[in-house]
């Protein structure tokens, strides 16, 4: 990941509906040259991680959708507790990747 430059400024601009990314596009009037330029090296990684993110997430999403969601089992203190999930966001959604 790059922290010196945006990567890929217009696929940034075309990513819709990821809260990261949207609040970056209003800080920085849609990822114009001059808010880029008052990025910090810190944000503008966390802007090239997010679009790496974007598409592995919307694909894992579309897999768990697919299968009906994913059911988690988990023991404590001998109660079993069943949580569903049916999306992931962004950032979860790297850690199904392997």
């Amino acid at each position: 990941m790059n922290s010196e430059k945006i990567i890929n400024v217009e696929r940034l601009k075309s990513i819709k509906g990821v809260d990261q990314i949207e609040k970056y596009r209003d800080y920085t009037n849609n990822f114009h040259p001059d808010g880029i330029a008052k990025l910090k090296p810190e944000e503008i990684l966390h802007l090239n991680l997010c679009d790496w993110l974007a598409p592995q997430a919307k694909i894992i999403n579309k897999r768990i959708k697919d299968a009906g969601g994913l059911k988690v089992r988990q023991i404590h203190d001998g109660i079993e507790c069943v949580s569903e999930i049916y999306e992931l966001d962004l950032f979860h959604s790297f850690f199904g990747r392997g």
